[in-house]
């Protein structure tokens, strides 16, 4: 490997974030597959299968999605009960459209696994009080713009997520 390609980044963290905007882009419900086990991942455990957790990140399902470069975070509600998703790039499996399935899964990457791992470490841990998280997800004016026909009450055949007011 040469010297140039050793100091490259991984651009799984930007392909998600192009693949997350095309599936919004046509209109599409993003999901993520998410590896449980890995270090640093905060997720509700009882939803787990089979170490993994299918993660709903449509607008309307979640509230201050972050999606940077060494994580992927964002505040939710399972089971009526507020919960702050937390998840490393490289703890990423693949994102996907629910409607199609269309998308992107993403290859192992140990280098990187282990490096988002030792800089997770050194992040200060995150607590969410019931309350924050309550007041994050009343819907603003301008969210009601941009989400005009959004259902109050959709029936859903296994658990996602939504915002509830």
């Amino acid at each position: 490997m040469s010297d140039s390609q050793a100091l490259l980044s991984s651009n799984r963290p930007y392909l998600l974030r192009a693949i997350y905007d095309w599936i919004l882009d046509n209109n599409l419900t993003p999901q993520i597959l998410v590896d449980a086990n890995q270090a640093n991942v905060q997720v509700p455990q009882q939803h787990v299968k089979d170490g993994q957790i299918l993660l709903n990140i449509s607008l309307d399902a979640i509230n201050n999605l972050v999606m940077d470069n060494t994580h992927v975070s964002f505040s939710a509600r399972f089971s009526g009960r507020p919960m702050l998703i937390n998840a490393p790039i490289s703890a990423i499996l693949a994102i996907f459209a629910r409607e199609n399935g269309q998308g992107m899964a993403f290859p192992d990457e140990p280098e990187l696994e282990q490096a988002l791992i030792e800089e997770m470490a050194v992040l200060p841990e995150i607590d969410v009080k019931h309350e924050a998280v309550e007041k994050s997800t009343v819907e603003t004016d301008s969210e009601e713009k941009i989400h005009p026909h959004k259902e109050e009450n959709p029936i859903r055949s296994k658990p996602s997520l939504k915002i509830v007011k």
